[in-house]
């Protein structure tokens, strides 16, 4: 199995999907590797939203068995999903 960790412009990709999702009330600059995504704002539908475009922009499937709210919770848990299904 081949590991791929995440490039520079691809954490900087994902950033922007996550700032994108935040409704307009939330401060893009409170967004860390630990920050609760759920608390600044993002709901079940911005959440599902910004998946399908997670799976669209790095080319994965998110096994349906990982689509858990804590999963994706923050950037850091994100990453590591994408990470996961990048070396499946």
């Amino acid at each position: 199995m081949k590991t791929m960790d995440m490039q520079e412009k691809d954490k900087s990709a994902l950033i922007q999907m996550i700032i994108e999702s935040l409704p307009e009330s939330a401060d893009p600059s409170m967004i860390t590797e630990e920050a609760d995504l759920i608390e600044m704002g993002i709901d079940s539908i911005r959440l599902i939203k910004l998946i399908m475009g997670i799976e669209k922009h790095f080319k994965i499937a998110i096994d349906d068995d990982f689509l858990l709210l804590n999963n994706f919770r923050t950037f850091k848990k994100i990453k590591k999903a994408i990470d996961d299904a990048r070396n499946d």
